[in-house]
């Protein structure tokens, strides 16, 4: 591995040795909450990533059942009653 060069080392123990400024957020946070706005909107998104993974599950299971897979399953008798709404 190289050694890291002589600036980059100035660079870092100027890092080092300067102060952390203070950050404070205190006005920000307590207006949010004394204002009773929701901290966010809903994400379109997101809902329609759970609609298309709860669709993929539907039609695995659908295809699932179609191919007799419950019959030979141990999980089998888990899924019994879904087999009966699909068929």
């Amino acid at each position: 591995m190289n050694a890291p060069s002589p600036r980059f080392q100035q660079l870092v123990q100027a890092a080092r040795n300067e102060p952390i400024p203070q950050v404070d957020v205190t006005a920000r946070v307590l207006e949010r909450l004394t204002t009773g706005r929701p901290a966010g909107g809903v994400d379109a998104s997101l809902w329609f990533a759970t609609l298309l993974s709860v669709a993929a599950a539907a039609l695995v299971m659908v295809l699932v059942g179609y191919q007799g897979a419950w019959d030979v399953d141990p999980l089998g008798d888990l899924f019994r009653p879904f087999v009966a709404l699909i068929r």
